[in-house]
């Protein structure tokens, strides 16, 4: 069921109508699924939504990262991915440059960032220095790592969306 949310549910009612537009005729049909639980009991889509919208929340989304800017994905920890799952957003990614430039090296996806500022540690692959990695409002990240080029990252942070 990977990134497949439940669909909400919908009461269904035994007495299902068409209408033939050609021949402006209407037809009944029973459907084939029932009404309620076995006792008779109506099912109350409020409450079965509570439940859907409590499963969706524990199934992880999970995202390809692109590199930006020049940065180009690593050999090193890979897949360049996100994962959110409840609040939490987990972070896996390493991206090299040729030169020191941009530091925006990748984006994150609509939904794993919250409009503020995260605070997150990554490894210089050249020196083995650990870098603060900033996501910033917007969801991009990037570091400011002097003469690094490439960094890994290995990281979670809650996120409030």
């Amino acid at each position: 069921r990977m990134n497949m949310p439940l669909t909400r549910w919908v009461a269904n009612t035994k007495r299902v109508l068409a209408h033939d537009k050609l021949s402006n005729t209407d037809f009944e049909f029973q459907s084939k699924f029932p009404d309620g639980a076995p006792d008779g009991t109506p099912f109350s889509a409020a409450e079965m939504n509570k439940i859907i919208d409590a499963v969706n929340a524990t199934e992880p989304q999970i995202s390809t990262l692109t590199p930006l800017n020049g940065f180009s994905l690593t050999t090193f920890n890979s897949p360049a991915v996100a994962m959110k799952v409840g609040r939490m957003v987990y972070i896996q990614i390493g991206v090299e440059q040729p030169s020191a430039t941009n530091r925006i090296f990748t984006q994150l996806p609509q939904g794993m960032f919250d409009g503020k500022r995260h605070l997150v540690t990554g490894t210089g692959g050249n020196n083995g220095d650990v870098y603060p990695i900033v996501v910033d409002i917007y969801g991009r990240m990037s570091f400011n790592g002097e003469a690094g080029r490439d960094v890994y990252i290995n990281a979670g942070f809650i996120c409030d969306e």
